[in-house]
């Protein structure tokens, strides 16, 4: 009735059970981020701040131009001549908010938060702040310590015995305790 145990010998990777590869999404100073070894980090706190101070000055630029529109307009309404000017002045109000609001989506972006808790590593210990990052460069990974995940590669004459749901036991080489646990899904191809 209940199914009897076997042993398969296959190759696997231990990985966590969760992880979030941390890197750069936009070039810029580095300003804050985890500096212990294997530092504690909560689901929606920032991992790493950044600044790029090309894009703050645009902003403030971009910000000041607004403000100058806004007074325009004000005279152009107490101003029987200028009325007409007024359409192409809002048409040059829309375009600057519409820049202020690029930038200020970027600049959310040189800032990279926890999607879960978990322990952050650092790829390199050298690592300082004020830093200039390139968009894209990895700083390291934040990962869930307590679950492990194994993906193994089974062989064609074993993968039609396993089902998602199967309770497992895997056994690394060169170790003698076992790590328990079950199967979430079997891709056969």
């Amino acid at each position: 009735f209940l199914p009897l145990p076997w042993t398969v010998s296959m190759p696997c990777e231990i990985l966590p059970a969760d992880s979030q590869g941390v890197y750069a999404k936009m070039s810029g100073l580095l300003e804050k981020f985890p500096t212990d070894e294997k530092s504690k980090v909560n689901a929606g706190s920032d991992v790493i701040r950044m600044e790029n101070p090309l894009l703050r000055w645009e902003e403030r630029k971009t910000m000041l131009e607004i403000a100058f529109l806004h007074m325009e307009l004000d005279q152009m309404k107490s101003d029987e001549k200028r009325r007409p000017e007024i359409q192409m002045e809002l048409k040059k109000l829309e375009s600057e908010e519409g820049k202020l609001s690029e930038l200020r989506r970027r600049n959310d972006q040189l800032t990279v938060s926890a999607s879960f808790n978990g322990v952050f590593q650092l790829n390199d210990i050298h690592l300082k702040s004020g830093k200039w990052l390139r968009e894209g460069e990895s700083i390291g990974e934040l990962f869930m310590p307590p679950g492990q995940l194994a993906r193994a590669f089974v062989d064609e004459a074993n993968v039609s015995k396993l089902k998602p749901g199967d309770r497992v036991s895997v056994i690394l080489n060169g170790t003698l305790g076992s790590y328990r646990g079950k199967i979430i899904s079997v891709d056969s191809a």
